[in-house]
């Protein structure tokens, strides 16, 4: 067994190799040391607060090495706790918390509105859930990696695995690891369809943003254990995915087929020469961007520069509380200018256009019967349910709750 100095120096190692949260506790129940980066919310911590008590009730009378899964529903977490047991002394390491869903903008919305927070927090909760780790399959599987790592194990063992029960019932459950596997490939399945349908219709719609955003949330696992001795060959056979992917999106959304067809060889080649990881990395937001851009001037082509890059700017940032000023303080154009050239090439005042839009995003949200009508306004950037209201009949002829009847 591992000296205390030993054990922390581990535990810094792990935490900054993981990037999870970790903290280390000896058998009388004191912090020896904990490593975090993440500021968590007042009332988060609350919760938090309680987890070594029911760390220590659970794993506390347990004989031989096991680890202690505690999740807290109502915020979308999970916590991982371990014990290491030794004869002489045993030690406690409490890792996470993770998220059991991935990460989106709409997350911290259920959250807030189900914990009945003022969006005034949306920011911290934005903020933390961003960083926190997708509590995948690789996750669960790395408490034996870490039992082994904190001990020098000579031998590799399955360990006893303990569940607290969401509805507060103080019961052990073991299972397998092949009945988990089975459950989280299922699941994953689900999350990446949804994503992958989310990310297709931004690319289609030539936002960069909102496309880097949900393909970083997409579980990319399974690419890297299909060649897990080559993992730079799993990043680029998962390039080409995203490639093809985007070649077809961004025809969808327009785009001259011959210049995306040689934009998409180029980068077959360019995926095929990439020698390290971080380049791979880094070619596929290059990747992202460069098909979004190819739509996006599709969209705005025959227009002048002050208008395509207002309308580039209102489709990235629809969501956000969106002014004329700040809209023409962007792009680098006076507010007065914009408004004039703006109301002459399209018809319509930038704010109209505006609220067309968010109409348009609110529609497809609604399609998808996950979120209730008062979140879609306030995910879409609408600065009240009333205007939201307005605005939806009178770009489709139906209130937002006949919209959604109609189509459910």
């Amino acid at each position: 067994m591992k000296t205390k100095e030993e054990l922390v120096q581990t535990a810094r190692v792990l935490h900054k190799a993981l990037k999870v949260d970790l903290t280390l506790y000896d058998s009388d129940r004191n912090c020896i040391v904990k490593f975090t980066k993440n500021p968590y919310p007042e009332e988060l911590c609350g919760k938090l607060c309680d987890h070594p008590e029911k760390m220590w009730k659970y794993l506390g009378k347990a004989k031989e090495d096991s680890v202690f899964y505690r999740y807290l529903p109502e915020f979308h977490l999970v916590c991982m706790d371990l014990k290491v047991a030794e004869e002489e002394e045993s030690y406690y390491l409490s890792a996470g918390p993770f998220l059991t869903e991935h990460y989106a903008e709409q997350l911290v919305l259920k959250i807030l509105h189900s914990q009945k927070l003022s969006l005034s927090r949306k920011g911290k909760y934005e903020l933390l859930y961003s960083q926190l780790p997708y509590f995948s399959n690789q996750v669960k599987s790395m408490a034996d990696v870490l039992l082994y790592l904190i001990k020098v194990c000579p031998e590799w063992k399955q360990i006893p695995v303990i569940y607290e029960e969401l509805s507060g019932q103080e019961e052990c459950v073991k299972e397998t690891k092949r009945e988990r596997e089975d459950l989280l490939e299922k699941t994953d399945v689900l999350l990446n369809y949804e994503t992958e349908r989310r990310w297709r219709t931004a690319v289609e719609e030539g936002d960069f943003q909102t496309a880097r955003r949900v393909i970083s949330q997409m579980s990319k696992g399974e690419f890297f254990y299909r060649t897990p001795d080559n993992p730079l060959r799993s990043q680029k056979n998962l390039l080409f995915t995203v490639n093809t992917i985007c070649r077809i999106a961004a025809v969808d959304g327009g785009a001259d087929v011959v210049r995306v067809h040689g934009l998409s060889d180029l980068f077959a080649i360019r995926i095929e020469q990439a020698r390290t990881g971080l380049e791979a990395t880094m070619l596929e937001e290059e990747m992202l961007r460069a098909y979004c851009r190819i739509v996006m001037e599709t969209k705005t082509r025959g227009h002048s520069a002050p208008v395509a890059k207002a309308i580039q700017y209102m489709y990235a940032y629809f969501d956000q509380p969106l002014t004329m000023e700040k809209i023409a303080e962007a792009i680098h154009f006076s507010p007065g200018y914009l408004s004039r050239t703006f109301k002459a090439e399209m018809q319509v005042t930038v704010g109209e256009y505006l609220n067309r839009l968010r109409v348009e995003k609110a529609a497809g949200i609604l399609k998808t019967g996950d979120f209730p009508v008062t979140e879609v306004a306030i995910m879409t950037g609408f600065s009240s349910y009333a205007k939201f209201s307005v605005e939806f009949k009178k770009y489709t002829g139906k209130t937002a709750r006949e919209y959604v009847a109609a189509i459910h």
